[in-house]
């Protein structure tokens, strides 16, 4: 079968080798995939949003398919993350970003907001410390974007300050 399947991506040509065909067929991958992502560089957005009732704020930018997160806000949740737009089950269309915050790589978060971003959007957090036990949902509410938390004044705790250990 890959010698049917090597033959097939060297047009017929004859006995050039088992390394020819794999460097062609490499090549062929490659271009393939140069061309469908070089055509039209999807346009990223960056949106600020905080946390309504918490002092959390965060950065996000996406193309639509990807997104990316970060905080600098010191005492309240500074942090990274990345992941991908989609569809979660019982949460609809979210960007869903596994997060480092605190400057903690033991304790991986899942942040994920209602998308597109627009105020009164819903957010949830998830994390684990093993890998293994997963908590998801463990805290849910509304976001506003670029502005003043639009449910009450803006809170002066972090969202993961719910989960510290005392």
């Amino acid at each position: 079968m890959l010698g049917s399947i090597a033959k097939w991506a060297c047009n017929g040509v004859g006995l050039l080798g088992w390394d020819f065909h794999m460097k062609r067929i490499v090549l062929c991958s490659a271009l393939a995939l140069a061309l469908s992502a070089g055509g039209a560089a999807a346009k990223t957005k960056t949106t600020v949003i905080t946390l309504d009732g918490f002092c959390d704020t965060f950065s996000i930018t996406s193309d639509g398919t990807n997104v990316g997160m970060s905080s600098t806000q010191e005492n309240c949740d500074p942090g990274i993350g990345s992941g991908y737009v989609g569809r979660v089950k019982g949460h609809g269309k979210v960007a869903d970003m596994g997060s480092i915050l605190n400057g903690d790589p033991s304790s991986h978060w899942v942040i994920g907001v209602q998308y597109p971003l627009t105020t009164g959007g819903t957010f949830y957090f998830g994390f684990t410390t093993d890998g293994i036990n997963i908590g998801n949902d463990i805290l849910t509410g509304t976001y506003t974007v670029q502005g003043t938390a639009a449910k009450g004044p803006r809170g002066t705790k972090s969202a993961t300050s719910m989960f510290k250990k005392q």
